[in-house]
């Protein structure tokens, strides 16, 4: 049988060392010593030995190592008996093996595993349920689970599942929340299981379990958030309103309510359309609507809700597909802007927009304006009526160079310029050449044009048509030239007028003292002769001081008295000079 086992024959054996020859290497120190110890009469049972067949297998033998004597009882040797039982050692090791493998498993598993024996005590505690609570198995093992580990709110309940494992009534995904040495709470999922022995007899429970402490503070988190965004779109400041997949509204917080004036109740399980929508835009939100229950959605489209009232709000809508958890579409929400201030605002902007615009146009001013590339984009009435050109023939022109005088174009493009800049003009004369080839005089105001950012987009020139009025002004400047001309003259007729009466007053004083000096025995003839001639001369003397006067009374240099005449002596007078 030896020889059948091994694959020696037993002339290939006999006479060869046992150990070194049959025994692997690794029990050949063993199972020498076994040997040794019988040759002493030391005899060993069941030692289990590991033999090297002719074909380098392995095989278990189960020996009784037994002394052997010759007839005087001296040791000669040793016997061994055995028992082959490779297989039963194969299967004895493979399950070995596993129960090392399952071991580790379980004590390396990412999963918390524990158990308890039929008192409730722990003798289970995995490196991961030792991770998760922050117990050590040490400190774990022998404890009673439930009063040292689960929180007290559900004791009773883990108590009632345990119970009814160990009567081998099993219980799947049971939330447990353990407590952790840190005093943290960790939520498991448990899978609560009957251990047996090899008899089936129950002798505890497994519980292999699944940290769910995130998800479960997530879904708490989700629940808060839910809550949070339900008192969020009741309580906001905007109007949310919603319907379901048959128009009908399954939404309507607390603004939509104030501004409508139809409370919650009231507007529930209404169509939403057809009761609060104004008549002349119901089709067109219901296009909206029914865009986006297939799931095309619209942005910032302008709603008009009747109110209860019957007065009108206008709301500035974004038409939200709603989908359920499936991702399934089970209604519209609007989520809105309360812009009925701001659209009356717009359109009374719009209104005086198109007043100003209206102004503009038919202003009796001529106003025009560039763009920032000095291309004509303003051009009025009174500004076509002047030139001669359409509005249709201007726009888009480049001003300067198409209807400015071309001695001009240059100072009027550095005014345009710095009007671009912000740096504007009052009051800059500007002439036009109109369609007929004439020129027209503008004063105008050069102002710097601005969108809604402040941001320079053009100029605008408002004028004064000054043709006219530089027409008149050239005839009153020749009208000047003619009389300052005219006063030139007369100054220098009064100059020599001045002059000649200072010459004539010498010799007329000769004259006088000359007849002064006549003597008086004169004819009578000759005294009559000589006393004309002094009245004459006297009277010339009072020509010149006349005229000498003139100056003065222009000059406001002399103050005129009444006095009483004689014309009876004034007679005479001339009638002696005669």
């Amino acid at each position: 049988k030896t020889a059948e086992i091994t694959g020696f024959r037993k002339e290939e054996a006999l006479n060869k060392p046992l150990v070194s020859t049959f025994i692997v290497p690794q029990l050949r120190q063993s199972v020498q010593s076994v040997l040794e110890r019988a040759l002493k009469g030391d005899e060993t049972s069941n030692y289990e030995l590991e033999f090297r067949t002719k074909t380098n297998e392995t095989r278990y033998l189960l020996v009784n190592a037994t002394t052997r004597r010759d007839a005087e009882n001296h040791v000669v040797g040793v016997v061994g008996v055995a028992q082959d039982v490779t297989e039963t050692a194969k299967r004895d090791r493979a399950v070995k093996a596993k129960a090392e493998e399952l071991r580790q498993l379980v004590d390396t598993a990412n999963a918390p595993i524990f158990g308890i024996d039929i008192s409730g005590n722990v003798n289970e505690w995995n490196d991961k349920t030792a991770e998760i609570t922050g117990y050590s198995k040490e400190e774990a093992l022998s404890k009673p689970l439930v009063s040292t580990f689960i929180v007290p709110k559900l004791r009773e309940s883990v108590q009632g599942v345990l119970d009814r494992a160990l009567q081998g009534f099993e219980t799947s995904n049971y939330d447990l929340e353990f407590r952790t040495k840190s005093n943290e709470i960790r939520h498991l999922l448990v899978n609560a299981t009957t251990r047996r022995d090899p008899e089936s007899n129950v002798i505890g429970v497994v519980g292999v379990a699944q940290d769910v402490t995130e998800a479960v503070e997530r879904d708490n988190a989700v629940r808060s958030m839910a809550r949070e965004l339900r008192q969020l779109v009741d309580t906001a400041n905007a109007p949310i309103f919603g319907i379901d997949v048959d128009g009908n509204v399954n939404e309507w917080n607390d603004k939509t309510a104030e501004i409508t004036g139809f409370s919650k109740q009231e507007a529930l399980n209404k169509p939403l359309v057809y009761t609060f929508i104004v008549q002349k835009l119901r089709q067109s939100v219901q296009t909206v609507l029914d865009r986006a229950l297939t799931g095309d959605e619209t942005s910032n489209y302008e709603l008009e809700f009747r109110t209860k009232s019957n007065e009108t709000r206008y709301l500035l809508v974004n038409a939200t597909t709603r989908r359920d958890a499936n991702n399934r579409i089970v209604g519209v929400v609007g989520v809105a802007q309360d812009v009925t201030k701001a659209t009356m605002h717009d359109r009374a902007v719009a209104s005086m927009a198109r007043e100003l615009r209206q102004l503009v146009d038919t202003a009796n001013a001529p106003i025009f304006g560039i763009d920032i590339d000095g291309n004509v984009n303003e051009w009025n009435d009174k500004t076509a009526e002047i030139t001669g050109f359409r509005k249709e023939e201007a726009m888009n022109k480049p001003l300067v160079s198409t209807f400015i005088v071309p001695q001009l174009r240059q100072s009027v493009q550095d005014i345009m310029d710095k009007a671009l800049k912000g740096d504007e003009t009052s009051n800059y004369e500007l002439e036009f050449r109109t369609k007929e080839n004439e020129i027209r005089y503008l004063l105008v105001n050069a102002t710097t044009r601005r969108d809604s950012d402040s941001h320079v987009v053009g100029v605008v020139g408002v004028a004064q048509d000054v043709t006219d009025d530089r027409k008149h002004s050239e005839e009153l400047r020749q009208m000047q030239f003619i009389r300052t001309s005219q006063e030139a003259k007369l100054e220098v007729e009064r100059n020599m007028t001045a002059y000649f009466a200072h010459e004539l007053r010498n010799p007329l004083h000769a004259i006088d003292s000359a007849l002064g000096l006549m003597p008086s025995s004169l004819s009578e003839d000759s005294k009559l002769l000589v006393d004309g001639m002094a009245e004459c001369t006297a009277f010339m003397s009072s020509i010149m001081n006349n005229l000498l006067d003139v100056r003065k009374m222009e000059e406001g240099k002399m103050e005129l008295n009444k006095i009483p005449m004689s014309l009876k002596a004034v007679v005479n007078q001339v009638h002696s000079m005669l």
